[in-house]
């Protein structure tokens, strides 16, 4: 009886150790315990990208946003949430969550995009266009969806 328990504990962590180590734990058993500069919205962590046909202007008030669920889900992005949308002097801060998925086993090939149409209080003007999870050391920041974080204007590579 002893040893099943032994057992059952050395395969528990081993799973909690490979799931950790592939991405595909759930959101809360990889949150960072560094401080952030903003308050994360309710939900799971997900990116955004811009839909690639629009045309954005300084004049633009509204915008596609591609949402991805950043963990692990089999495929699925899931349900996004309503985002967060922040105004600082010279860049709008626009922060997606996704409804939480059920626990379990998630493979890793990548999530499909879901469309979400972003509505702004005001015009873009001149302001850099941010994806939130990017910015800061959440547990987005450092990923290849993150590279850059700037949305808009289109970053122009050297």
């Amino acid at each position: 009886m002893v040893e099943r328990r032994r057992t059952a504990k050395v395969v528990v962590g081993l799973l909690f150790a490979f799931c950790a180590g592939a991405g595909c734990s759930s959101e809360r058993a990889t949150q960072s315990t560094e401080p952030t500069t903003t308050t994360r919205p309710p939900g799971e962590t997900a990116t955004w990208f811009l839909q690639p046909s629009q045309q954005l202007t300084v004049a633009t008030r509204s915008f596609t946003a591609m949402v991805t669920r950043l963990a692990c889900s089999g495929g699925e992005t899931g349900r996004v949430l309503p985002p967060t949308v922040r105004y600082h002097a010279d860049q709008i801060v626009v922060t997606f969550t996704v409804e939480p998925q059920v626990a379990g086993f998630h493979t890793c090939q990548g999530n499909r995009p879901v469309a979400y149409q972003v509505r702004l209080d005001r015009p873009m003007g001149g302001e850099q266009l941010m994806d939130g999870a990017c910015l800061g050391n959440g547990e987005a920041a450092r990923t290849r969806d993150c590279s850059e974080p700037m949305r808009w204007p289109t970053p122009t590579v050297p």
